[in-house]
């Protein structure tokens, strides 16, 4: 049954699904409208996955939407991957302050040793 879902999506022409702009919002709006299941293409479901309390499925064509709605091979949820998420941001703090260590290396004054150059 297609109750509850909104399905969002490109197709191509050779029937695969191409990733779009803005899910996010709409999986958020989505939710306050009283869905509860969002199909998304493959490379918008762990985006929509950030709302909770909706379950995102990602598929890579249309034929994975039939056969998920017929029964014979259903799509797997989708998940907001923290970890993931984690990483991407303590890798991008340690670039900060390494480029800020090396700002203040080469921005070094021999006249006011004790002063650290801004930044």
């Amino acid at each position: 049954s297609l109750e509850g879902y909104i399905i969002l999506g490109e197709l191509a022409l050779d029937g695969g699904l191409r990733g779009i702009n803005g899910v996010l919002p709409i999986a958020a709006n989505a939710k306050q409208m009283g869905f509860d299941k969002l199909v998304v293409p493959y490379e918008n479901a762990a985006e929509a996955a950030v709302v909770e309390g909706l379950e995102v499925y990602g598929a890579k064509s249309l034929k994975e939407v039939v056969d998920h709605f017929r029964g014979e091979k259903p799509i797997d949820k989708a998940y907001f991957d923290t970890a993931g998420l984690f990483d991407k941001v303590f890798q991008r703090a340690v670039i900060v302050v390494i480029s800020r260590e090396e700002k203040q290396l080469f921005s070094h004054n021999p006249d006011k040793q004790h002063e650290v150059a801004p930044l």
